[in-house]
């Protein structure tokens, strides 16, 4: 009965937009009281506080206004491992690397060896051709990739 309240009720305020989850963790709550469930919206309400304070924190942590998909998915205490031991600083000491691009900078520092001692890239007795084409086309597909990644 109360999803199909909240649903009904999303429907006519968003006639067909995305509302934000906050919206709708709104109507929820709103709805679980209408519906006498007192006990369950306090524990949703203390369950939305709690989140917020966790975001807060991260954001606090990584020194970042906005939180991505990629910060999102860790825990607390795993983001402070990260910023005091691993996310670039500046001189300063304050992070100006997020989790997301520690990953870019360390997969791509990860395959350059490979790349380079790839038979199809590096001969160790110099006797590869450049092959301007083969190389375009690399780019090329590596640009396609870059979008879906």
């Amino acid at each position: 009965r109360v999803v199909r309240r909240v649903v009904r009720r999303v429907n006519d305020l968003y006639d067909g937009q995305v509302p934000h989850i906050e919206n709708i963790q709104d109507i929820v709550e709103l709805e679980l009281m209408r519906a006498g469930l007192f006990e369950v919206a306090k524990a949703y309400i203390l369950y939305r506080k709690k989140k917020a304070e966790i975001r807060e924190e991260k954001r606090k942590v990584l020194n970042k206004d906005k939180l991505d998909e990629i910060d999102k998915r860790f825990s607390l205490n795993a983001l402070r491992v990260l910023a005091s031991r691993y996310l670039i600083k500046n001189e300063k000491g304050e992070i100006i690397e997020s989790p997301k691009e520690l990953y870019e900078r360390v997969s791509t520092l990860a395959v350059i060896p490979d790349i380079l001692y790839d038979e199809r890239v590096f001969d160790k007795n110099g006797g590869h051709e450049q092959n301007l084409a083969a190389l375009e086309k690399y780019l090329k597909n590596l640009d396609e990739y870059d979008g879906k990644i």
